[in-house]
């Protein structure tokens, strides 16, 4: 009888514990994919490397990272409007990242999940992510590229900082 009980104390056990060490590496593992990511850039460029830097210590994977003098025709591809273009193209999921997006905007992008071809810093803003090599940081906004292929302020930076309320970079006064 005893027997008995401890087996089954112990199967129940095993259950629960192999249940939830499986639902959990699901979610891991859902998690981990949408933040893989693969990287369209030039070969010569030193900023593509320290954006993605950036991107692997906030918890992304990058996949593969494909070298390529072509970068108009990879932009042409996911469908990054002129005024959205920027150094690199990412590929996240559904969503194209296009230049010196922040870690912190991507997540939302997949959190959000918004009708869109992705998100975009146009040019190379100093002071963003990889483009940090002294102390000037430009206002800059990370633009929501609708499919239509018109662009909206998704937010507002300084250097690394989100300015909260904050007029777009692009307005004149």
């Amino acid at each position: 009888m005893f027997r008995i009980v401890c087996s089954s104390i112990l199967c129940a056990f095993l259950l629960v514990a192999c249940s939830d060490s499986s639902s959990s590496s699901q979610v891991s593992s859902a998690q981990s994919e949408n933040a893989t990511m693969v990287v369209y850039q030039s070969p010569q460029c030193g900023c593509c490397e320290d954006w993605i830097t950036y991107m692997k210590q906030t918890g992304f994977e990058v996949k593969e990272q494909v070298k390529t003098a072509q970068m108009n025709e990879v932009k042409e591809k996911f469908h990054i409007p002129q005024e959205a273009m920027g150094c690199h193209t990412a590929v996240i999921g559904d969503y194209a990242v296009e230049g010196h997006v922040p870690p912190q905007e991507v997540r939302r992008l997949l959190q959000e999940r918004p009708s869109a071809v992705g998100i975009a810093v146009a040019g190379m803003p100093m002071g963003s992510y990889g483009m940090d090599y002294d102390s000037r940081e430009e206002q800059y906004d990370v633009l929501l590229i609708l499919p239509e292929g018109k662009t909206e302020v998704y937010a507002t930076y300084k250097g690394k900082n989100k300015i909260e309320n904050a007029e777009s970079s692009n307005s004149k006064d």
